[in-house]
Order: structure tokens, then C-alpha cells, then sequence
């Protein structure tokens, strides 16, 4: 009797340990091992480049992450670290929901990378994120890579835009768009140049793209190069090789109203850096007729008067009195001083002015001769006589027409200081700036003139 008991007792421990034993292996076989890889393939046509892709599989959740590895250490650590901070966003979330059981609908990341090769130099990597069985957005990060530097570029290091001149980026942006959402996100971007990472842009030699980052890359706005010229950076024209944008005529609305701010007797290098900074805020052209020994003394800024997008014109080379000259000093003076400019700046003065505006049938001659027409004004500012910043505004506002040709120099501090109400007043009351050959199509003026521009 006691046999049998011990017996029965044995069997039963047996039996519980056999299930108990059994429901683990089960469990272990229904428990999805955890399966890592690594894959590492070179990029066609650029063997320095790697692209690797890391995957991870549970029962819960399951990732690839994909990234293309650089010749630069340094710009490898950073998108290393950024999709490290991606994924572990990814798992903090998984983590924090895992009572939404993933069994059935693992949680799933793709991170997939694209390149694109700019030049030797300048890459562009832009990584989509995917995320399903989730409430993760999916989004879109693009990195700008200069491998020469070891960085990954902002907006600074290839735009000029700061709260200073802001609104003359936001008129171009708004040139650009066609939409009403296209317009309302250029003017949330004009606005944010403080939050580089609400962006993401890229950049070629031919147009400026940018992208607001939660919508994806279904907004976008294209901008092209020559449009932001007066913007661009002296580091960004260096590592794309760009070329300063040819002087073209844009179509002019006949219905609106245009004026064209002309500043003679420069180069300055005390005046004209501050009288260009104005129409930059303002994302305004002028014309600019220059004297030639001035800009032999100051060849860098004639370059820049030119390289931001606005008209040369000639003033001569000396600015003397033509009328006393004879014609072969004439000749000097505008033939010569139009090939100096041209030599510095890289292309010939589209127009020419005579100094104090008086010129005899001689110096029309020399200037037909030349192909260039002659251009004087309209609305005097006596910015030379008047040195009261409002003195020289309520003169200009006096006279100006639509059609008109302002004459103001940029060697005076008073009309630097005059400028910025000055065009905020002309804007207030709808105009808008133009160069002069601007001015001359919408005019449908042909010749070699002479222009004078619209009197009031």
C-alpha cells in the first residue's frame, strides 16, 4: 500500500514537471528569435562611397535603416548619430505602446537614402523615413555635404539672409510661387531663417529647392540660381563654380507702376556697399553708372555692384565736360572707360550717361558709334546739392511719375541715408524698381535715345 502511494506520487511529480517543462519549449518555440544583419555594398560609380544597411527583427518590432558612409570621418559621425537618435525614438515608442500588442501588426521603421552628386565636393544625401503599423509620421531629411570642408551645410553657408534683409528674399520667394499654398509657405519660410532645421533644400548650379520638412516633399518651392544672385555667398559661388547671371530685360505688367533708381560718380567704398545692402533688403535692381578711375581704385566693388544682379552703366572715364573736349578725347573717354569696366567686371556698361547731362552732336556720334544709347533723367533728387536725407525723399516724391529716372550718386553718406524711406515711401505708394533697360522695353523705346524717363 505504501509502494503504491510513493508510486502514485512519483508519477504525479513526473507528469507536472513533463507539462510544465513542455509549456516552456512551447513558449520558446512561439517566441520569435531576435535576427540582426548588416549589409554593405558600394555605391556605383563612386567606389569610396559604402552604402549599409542595418536590419533588426522581433516579434514586435522590425527595422532597416540604411546610410551611405563618405570619405569623411567626421560627416560619417554625424548622420551616424542622427539615425542612431531616429531609431531609438523609433524603440522608445515601441516600448511605450507595447500594450497595443505588436504580435499581429509588428511595428515597422524603413530609413532608405539616396545620393546625389553635385560636384566633386558637394553631395546631397536625403533619407526617407517610413514607418507602418504605427501613428510615427513618416518624413524626409536632407543632408548637404562638403567633403573638401568635412561639413554638412545650412542655409547660411550658401544665403546672405538675415532679419536685415529678409523682405526682399520673401518678394522673390513670392515671385516663385504659383499657388496660394506655395505663397503662404514662402512667406512662413521668408519669416523662419532662425529655425534651420524646419528646412530641408537642396542646391545645384542651377536652382535653389527648398522643402518644408512636416509636409513631406509635397510642397516645394524652386528657385532659380540668378534670382537669388544678390543673396548667394561668396562660399557657395566658390564650391559650385557659379557664374554671375547675364543682364536680361524682364517683361514689365504695362498696368503697373515702375520707377528706375539710377546712382552715378561711383564706385564708393564708404557709400556703395550701404547703398547696395538697401536694395537688397528691399529685393530691388538700380543702375549704377560708373566713372572709370573709380573703378580702377576699387575694382572690387564695381565687381560687386555687378555680381548682385544690378545694371552698369558708363559715365566716362574721368567726368569731364564732353561739350569741351574734342572727339578723339570723347572717344577716349567712353570707348575707353567702357573697356576698363568691361575688363574689371567682366561684361561692357549696357548704356551711357554724360556727365552734368550735356553732350553736343559729337558725343552723340562717338556714343552711336559705340551702340550705346545715351541716358540722362527725369526726376532730379539734388542728392549732389541737398545733403538732408529728407530733404532729398520729399524732392523725389514731388516729381516721380510712373516711368520715371531718378538721379542720385552713391558717393554721398546723406543719400545712403536717405534710401531706405525713400523706397519704403515709393513702395507705400505701388511702385516698383526696375533697371533702366527695364524701363526702356516697357517704354517700347528703340534707339540710342536720348532717354530721359517720364516727367510728372
Amino acid at each position: 500500500m505504501i509502494r503504491r502511494i510513493g508510486w502514485i506520487i512519483g508519477t504525479v511529480i513526473i507528469l507536472s514537471l513533463m507539462v510544465a517543462f513542455a509549456g516552456t519549449a512551447q513558449e520558446e518555440i512561439t517566441r520569435s528569435p531576435v535576427v540582426s544583419t548588416e549589409k554593405i555594398e558600394s555605391v556605383t560609380n563612386l567606389p569610396d562611397f559604402q552604402r549599409r544597411t542595418s536590419t533588426k527583427e522581433t516579434s514586435t518590432y522590425y527595422y532597416s535603416v540604411s546610410t551611405i558612409f563618405t570619405t569623411s570621418e567626421p560627416i560619417n559621425q554625424y548622420i551616424q548619430m542622427w539615425l542612431e537618435k531616429e531609431t531609438d525614438q523609433f524603440l522608445g515608442y515601441v516600448e511605450e505602446n507595447k500594450q497595443n500588442n505588436f504580435k499581429e501588426h509588428r511595428a515597422q521603421l524603413h530609413i532608405s537614402v539616396k545620393l546625389d552628386t553635385v560636384t566633386d565636393e558637394i553631395h546631397t544625401l536625403t533619407f526617407s523615413i517610413k514607418n507602418k503599423g504605427t501613428d510615427r509620421q513618416d518624413a524626409t531629411k536632407i543632408f548637404n555635404l562638403d567633403l573638401t570642408d568635412n561639413k554638412i551645410l545650412s542655409l547660411s553657408d550658401v544665403l546672405n539672409v538675415d532679419e536685415s534683409n529678409v523682405e526682399g528674399f520673401r518678394s522673390i520667394l513670392k515671385e516663385q510661387s504659383n499657388t496660394e499654398a506655395e505663397i503662404s509657405l514662402s512667406e512662413w519660410l521668408g519669416a523662419a531663417f532662425d529655425k534651420p532645421e524646419q528646412f530641408n533644400w537642396q542646391m545645384n548650379q542651377s536652382f535653389l529647392t527648398l522643402y518644408q520638412v512636416e509636409r513631406e516633399n509635397s510642397n516645394k518651392i524652386e528657385i532659380p540660381v540668378e534670382s537669388l544672385w544678390p543673396y548667394v555667398t561668396e562660399y557657395i559661388i566658390n564650391r559650385l563654380q557659379l557664374t554671375p547671371p547675364k543682364e536680361g530685360v524682364k517683361l514689365l505688367d504695362p498696368a503697373e507702376k515702375y520707377v528706375a533708381l539710377t546712382f552715378d560718380d561711383g564706385p564708393s567704398p564708404a557709400v556703395t556697399p550701404l547703398i547696395l545692402e538697401i536694395l537688397k533688403q528691399n529685393g530691388a535692381k538700380a543702375t549704377f553708372f560708373m566713372i572709370g578711375n573709380r573703378v580702377q581704385n576699387y575694382p572690387e566693388i564695381a565687381k560687386q555692384v555687378a555680381n548682385e544682379g544690378h545694371e552698369i552703366g558708363n559715365h566716362t572715364g574721368s567726368h569731364p565736360n564732353l561739350t569741351k573736349l574734342s572727339e578723339a578725347q570723347i572717344w577716349q573717354e567712353i570707348v575707353g572707360n567702357s573697356q576698363l569696366i568691361e575688363g574689371v567686371i567682366g561684361r561692357s556698361p549696357t548704356c551711357f550717361r554724360p556727365p552734368y547731362g550735356v553732350y553736343n552732336p559729337i558725343v552723340e556720334k562717338v556714343a552711336f558709334e559705340h551702340y550705346v544709347p545715351i541716358v540722362l533723367w527725369s526726376v532730379d533728387s539734388l542728392d549732389w546739392k541737398n545733403r538732408n536725407p529728407e530733404g532729398v525723399n520729399t524732392r523725389v516724391e514731388e516729381t516721380v511719375t510712373p516711368g520715371s529716372i531718378v538721379l542720385l550718386h552713391d558717393i554721398h553718406q546723406s543719400t545712403a541715408e536717405a534710401l531706405p524711406a525713400l523706397m519704403t515711401g515709393l513702395r507705400n505708394q505701388g511702385y516698383q524698381f526696375v533697371t533702366i533697360s527695364e524701363l526702356i522695353s516697357l517704354q517700347g523705346i528703340s534707339g540710342n535715345g536720348p532717354f530721359y524717363g517720364v516727367a510728372k
